[in-house]
């Protein structure tokens, strides 16, 4: 039995709705250097940054570029199987939805003592970007699970509009929405605000 506060962070991703929309992506997409060079981002510096008393667990969902959500469903189901009680699970951007879909759709057999939602994506409206069939219908399975449940986004945000966050908020009136001005679609190096709600959960 782990002692330390585990914490799990689901990254993001690209979804489309067929593999001709990814192959048209991949042909129009343009490079950027700059983007290419590594940067640690506050997901890498959080283990580091939150301390000894927890366990932070990466999670790498397959094929992230062009990602099923069956395939990561799957990867999730053998994670969970893996951890203890009173999980603390983020999921940004694609993350978030990915795990509010899976907690609308399945009970784990574990309790979660936080649910930390960043720049997640509500439905595909307003977004020239496909959710692919990471589209879902919230239900109370999730909210069963959990009641702590918090909403991080930015007003920045150009991938995922605040509108967004106002529908979760409206679906989940109880949940906790934290909103930010200038934090964009939050890969910068440092969240001590995250770290903040992680340790108070």
């Amino acid at each position: 039995m782990n002692t330390k506060q585990q914490v799990v962070v689901i990254h993001g991703g690209m979804a489309f709705d067929s593999y001709d929309d990814y192959i048209d992506y991949l042909r129009k997409d343009e490079i950027y250097l700059d983007r290419l060079r590594f940067k640690k981002d506050w997901k890498e510096n959080l283990q580091e940054d939150l301390g000894d008393n927890f366990d932070v667990i990466l999670a790498q969902m397959p094929n992230k570029n062009n990602a099923k959500y069956l395939e990561w469903a799957i990867c999730f189901n053998n994670l969970i199987s893996q951890l203890d009680d009173d999980l603390i699970l983020i999921g940004k951007s694609l993350g978030g939805i990915f795990l509010s879909k899976y907690l609308s759709e399945n009970i784990i057999p574990k309790k979660i003592k936080a649910i930390i939602l960043v720049a997640a994506p509500f439905d595909g409206a307003n977004s020239e970007e496909s959710l692919g069939d990471f589209e879902f219908e919230l239900s109370s399975k999730m909210t069963d699970q959990c009641k702590n449940i918090y909403l991080l986004q930015s007003k920045d945000d150009t991938e995922v509009l605040y509108e967004q966050v106002l529908k979760y908020k409206k679906a989940l009136p109880l949940a906790k929405l934290v909103s930010f001005e200038n934090k964009g679609h939050f890969s910068q190096e440092y969240f001590p605000e995250i770290e903040k709600i992680i340790k108070n959960a």
